[in-house]
């Protein structure tokens, strides 16, 4: 098994739909080759501003489906490892005891 790297690796732009910085999303290009974000896809339509969009038609922002599997496994991965999860997880752990 090898290592991805980076550059083979797309980004995830979480836990927001709308892109605040374009300055965020040019610095992030310049590491990974795609952005993608997660959006409740055909019952939500994000309204991106112009300069955003252009990143959007040229394949470099992409939209992930949230109830698809790897995005309903990031969210798993992304809680579990949470500093709010690991505090729950302790305080379990000492009222156990």
């Amino acid at each position: 098994m090898s290592m991805s790297t980076t550059a083979e690796r797309a980004a995830l732009y979480y836990p927001y739909i709308h892109i605040r910085s374009e300055h965020w999303l040019k610095a992030t290009l310049l590491n990974f080759p795609k952005v993608y974000r997660m959006v409740p896809i055909g019952n939500y339509f994000p309204e991106d501003e112009d300069n955003i969009k252009a990143y959007t038609a040229g394949d470099l922002l992409d939209d992930i489906d949230t109830s698809c599997a790897p995005a309903r496994d990031a969210q798993r991965e992304l809680l579990a490892n949470s500093p709010i999860a690991s505090t729950k997880r302790n305080s379990s752990k000492d009222t156990s005891a």
